[in-house]
């Protein structure tokens, strides 16, 4: 007997979410969380997200480090949805900075970040999109400074006297010795001072208290030199000398145009240009830009991408510099591959910078790290704790104690193992006793790691139960927060299995890149990209693998025609799997697969997993075409394995398509026909390009992203082309019919496997569908193409549950959409479910559209008051009773089912045990011809050797009842008339928890 997939999964031992103890079907409305934890309710803990360093975030001891961040938990009481600015002291404590005034001013509800601090760590310089002081009402980003002693919170961009708040954007403050002196820079033009209508942004200097004046810095030489652009401004620790960056020519010498770097003396009112060849030399030939000044007020240093600077320096890659700010003298810090400068010490003679260019034996990858200038050389700085601790290779940027003894560190991945090692933060790095310290967490001795994380590119069976998905989340089965891992969730037992493995039923986890999950419909195989980080750089290229859940194996796909042939010599992406999982389409620039492509353009392949065949689709019609001329992306494989939809800008198709616009097209795989897809009922050609296909079972719809097809319209929709009618429709609809065409994200549509209904991201306004709001934000719709109906998908569970906030900038992605629309699978990083912030990453959700879509898991049991008695059905369903009215007889007409004998066509008697899905597949027979032990299609039947070989038409699913059933067959698998011959159907059914029933079959003949 059959066993289910959820057994043979455990059975292999990669169960990785505990079965919960009941089911109960998924009620309409319900969006249900696919990347949760295994109620499909609860978001997993994730308290850590990214922090951010600014730049100038370390007091002069290094006692103190400021610093942004989005975590949910470094303190409680502040907002989780908009990023914070902390100080933590050398004492591990972590203090909330991006508040209102007072020991427990409202806390900050829109994002804050820029940190800096005063020398003396006394003061806090940030900046924030919303208001912390009842006169900040503008709603653009201000300049404030919290005084951690007198728990005040100061509003620096505004005129002195308490007067107009900037009426523009302020930004990059730096604070002086004690904080009294706050420089920024600000679009805004009512600050008190005069701004020519040519400046956009200019350089300001605040005195808190003291008079309380506002000035101007960025001005040429003079007590009342003309006011010019400056940006990112630094301050002197008396506060009497100003660095910036600016386009303007503050200098008469300056006229290259590009941003370059002065330093403005208060007291003597002069402007210095400092980015050029010393002493006095020529002005640099390329940009030179984010300075930072001395405290001493002696010396700058700054980025340039100039090659007339310094000898030693004569390529375009970003390089530090350090100057004297009177000009005289200085030198390049680092001009060995790709750096910038970071920080300076009070005296100017230590500089932090980063590096890609390995300056340190123990830094062996290319990676950027972060060094000090020391008497003996450039000294590691970004490495684990101890005097030979690994190297980061993923710093970010710097800053540096006044007094050169700490280091703050930005860092891509994390240096210490009590953090989570996959987000952004913040270390400490004490170069007097070489410890590096993890900043950016709470004041505790638990580990601060995520449990969740971010889950995308999802892709579900017809039925809904099983979804595969790309996670970073240990609590799926991630290996670590900083290595993904795909997986399949369960819907009805709340199980997670991981697919992403080595060969073998114990196989490790993969380490590398992972994407683009593709899953068949019984799931038990997941296909995926996957690029081995651990190869040497030159051998690292994406394979497609194929993860047998049941068998245990992963095998390669993207590899040379045979079952031993050679993986593809270049990358190969985007798979799409057959229902069955015999058969995966995919993008490859590979030139050794045996098909015929000899050339590194990317082509679309198909591999039969189990024979070893792999396949040229992106061909000219007819069996024997010639291979497109031009590059060719997103395979999409239909239901049944025999057609393959593709996006391509080859013109020598032979199917009408003679342009180099990219347009969709279909290959057969049986009868080599190359169809064009993207084409409207007159045969015209969109007038840009079409993209991104999805196909139904039989290969007769396609759905894809395209303009120009209907009637002029010249902006992006999703349509649907019947290549059997000849027909084209746009499913980029409102609900109202009467609508205009909806606009289409550049997102995935995906079409059901019967062709029924289209998932899509589209711009939301009235009357797109019921409840989707009129803000122009992109939701995920379903268009019911029978129906003529457009339902708001990406919403909270309800039938009026609130719409996805997701921004464009990351939008909500479709990943598929079962039989007749029933649920809809999808990813955004907009919260629908209680728990989450908006800040959190991306998850993956289910829509229940109709009733019985899935079941959702129930918590509970004898003792827990849940459905289900705390048992898991195991029992499959058992097919008794057999058989079919006629076994030899003629095609009916298209009707499907019927309960009276049919005149034409047979029926097909069943007695089931319980309530099923039945699937029969349908398959001719064939003269076959043995290779090896199997029997391959033969054009004829060899005199030696011959065999009986079948060739798939096509699949029929119909419910079952618990009893007798029947099903009526007119001989017709959608519009597909069967061939006159001798057929067979393989009949099985699955009950709602998963169970498969052993599998029988039956023989027919169609007659004449």
């Amino acid at each position: 007997m059959l066993r289910s997939l959820a057994l043979s999964i455990a059975v292999a031992g990669v169960l990785v979410t505990p079965t919960v103890a009941g089911a109960a079907p998924l009620p309409a409305g319900t969006t249900a969380l696919l990347s949760g934890a295994a109620d499909l309710r609860t978001p997993l803990g994730r308290p850590v997200s990214d922090a951010e360093l600014g730049a100038e975030a370390v007091s002069q001891n290094g006692r103190r480090i400021a610093f942004s961040s989005r975590s949910d938990g470094l303190l409680a009481g502040d907002d989780d949805d908009v990023s914070n600015v902390y100080v933590r002291d050398a004492d591990g404590v972590v203090t909330l900075v991006s508040r209102r005034s007072g020991p427990a001013g409202d806390v900050a509800h829109a994002n804050c970040s820029e940190a800096a601090i005063s020398d003396d760590g006394r003061r806090v310089g940030f900046t924030c999109d919303g208001p912390l002081d009842p006169a900040d009402t503008n709603s653009v980003r201000d300049v404030y400074v919290r005084d951690l002693g007198s728990e005040q919170t100061i509003l620096v961009s505004r005129a002195s006297g308490g007067g107009a708040v900037g009426s523009d954007s302020s930004r990059a403050p730096s604070l002086d010795q004690d904080g009294d002196v706050v420089v920024f820079s600000s679009a805004a033009r009512n600050l008190g001072v005069a701004i020519p209508g040519n400046v956009g942004v200019a350089a300001y200097r605040r005195q808190i208290g003291g008079g309380d004046a506002v000035s101007v810095v960025s001005r040429t030489a003079g007590s009342a030199g003309v006011v010019t652009d400056g940006i990112t401004p630094s301050v002197s620790d008396d506060g009497s000398r100003v660095a910036f960056a600016t386009f303007a020519n503050v200098d008469a010498v300056d006229g290259n145009g590009r941003l370059d770097v002065y330093v403005r003396d208060l007291g003597a009112s002069s402007t210095t240009l400092v980015s050029r060849a010393v002493p006095g030399g020529a002005v640099g030939n390329d940009a030179s830009f984010e300075p930072r000044i001395s405290g001493d007020g002696t010396s700058a240093i700054f980025t340039s991408r100039a090659t007339n600077l310094a000898p030693e320096d004569t390529n375009r890659d970003p390089d530090a510099y350090l100057r004297r700010t009177d000009g005289s003298s200085g030198r390049v810090v680092h001009a060995a591959g790709s750096g910038t400068a970071e920080g300076i010490s009070d005296a100017g003679d230590i500089v932090a910078f980063t590096s890609s260019f390995a300056l340190d034996p123990a830094d062996r990858d290319p990676g950027p790290d972060v060094y000090v200038t020391a008497p003996a050389g450039p000294r590691l700085a970004s490495r684990r704790d101890g005097a030979a601790g690994s190297p980061s290779d993923h710093a970010l940027g710097a800053s540096i104690s006044g007094d050169g003894s700490t280091v703050a560190l930005d860092i891509g991945r994390a240096l210490t193992d009590d953090v989570d090692p996959a987000v952004r933060g913040v270390a400490i790095r004490s170069l007097a006793t070489s410890t590096t310290v993890a900043a950016s967490r709470p004041h505790a001795t638990a580990p601060f790691r995520n449990d969740g994380g971010d889950a995308r590119a999802a892709t579900t069976t017809p039925d809904g139960r099983l979804t595969a998905f790309v996670t970073s989340a240990t609590g799926l089965g991630a290996p670590s927060a900083a290595q993904p891992a795909i997986i399949v969730r369960d819907a009805v037992t709340g199980s997670v299995v991981v697919a992403s493995r080595a060969d073998g039923p114990d196989g490790a986890p993969l380490r590398g890149r992972l994407a683009d999950p593709s899953i068949s419909a019984d799931g038990r195989r997941v296909a995926f990209g996957f690029v081995d980080t651990d190869a040497p750089p030159a051998a690292q290229r994406s394979q497609i693998l194929v993860r047998d859940l049941a068998s245990g194996r992963t095998i390669v796909a993207s590899r040379a025609d045979g079952l031993a042939g050679s993986p593809g010599d270049g990358s190969s992406t985007r798979p799409s799997i057959s229902e069955d999982g015999s058969r995966v389409a995919f993008v490859s620039e590979a030139r050794n697969l045996g098909d015929g492509d000899t050339d590194d353009m990317l082509d679309i392949h198909l591999r039969e997993i189990d024979s070893g065949r792999t396949v040229l689709v992106s061909r000219a019609n007819g069996a024997a075409g010639a291979k497109g001329n031009n590059s060719s992306r997103e395979a999409a494989i239909s239901g049944d394995g025999r057609h393959v939809a593709f996006g391509t800008r080859a013109s020598n198709l032979g199917d009408g398509d003679g342009e180099s616009f990219e347009d969709i097209h279909v290959r057969s795989l049986e009868t080599g026909e190359t169809r064009l897809a993207s084409v409207a009922d007159a045969a015209t050609n969109g007038t840009a390009t079409a993209v991104l296909p999805s196909i139904d079972r039989s290969g007769g719809r396609v759905t894809f992203v395209g303009s120009g097809l209907d009637s002029g319209d010249t902006g992006l929709r999703v349509y649907v082309r019947d290549l059997n009618a000849g027909s084209l429709v746009v499913a980029s609809r409102p609900d109202d019919p009467a609508g205009d065409a909806i606009a289409s994200g550049m997102s995935q549509p995906r079409i059901s496997l019967d062709g029924r209904a289209v998932a899509f991201v589209g711009e939301s306004r009235a009357g797109a569908a019921p409840g989707a709001p009129d803000d122009g934000s992109l939701q995920v719709l379903l268009r019911d193409l029978a129906a003529g109906r457009t339902s708001l998908i990406s919403r909270r569970t309800g039938a009026n549950g609130a719409p996805d906030t997701s921004t464009i900038a990351d939008p909500p992605v479709v990943g598929g959409v079962t039989e007749g629309g029933g649920c809809v699978v999808f990813s955004t990083v907009g919260p629908l479910v209680d728990g989450l912030a908006s800040s959190d990453a991306s998850q993956v959700y289910l829509r229940a559209v109709a009733p019985g879509c899935g079941t959702m898991p129930v918590p509970g049991g004898p003792d827990g008051g849940g459905s289900g008695g705390g048992q898991v059905d195991r029992t499959a369903p058992r097919l008794s009773r057999m058989s079919l009215l006629r076994r030899s007889f003629r095609v009916g007409g298209p009707s499907k089912r019927t309960r009276k004998r049919p005149a034409l066509g047979t029926e097909l008697r069943v007695t089931s045990s319980e309530a099923a899905k039945l699937t029969v597949v349908v398959e001719r027979e064939r003269p076959g011809a043995k290779k090896g032990k199997r029997c391959r299609v033969a054009k004829r039947r060899p005199r030696r050797g011959g065999c009986t070989a079948y060739s798939r038409d096509g699949v029929v699913r119909k419910d079952l009842r618990v009893g007798s059933n029947r099903v009526g067959f007119s001989g017709r698998i959608g519009r597909k008339r069967l061939a006159v011959g001798r057929h067979r159907m393989t009949i099985t059914a699955r009950d709602a928890a998963g169970n498969v029933s052993k599998a029988y079959r039956l023989r027919f003949t169609i007659r004449r």
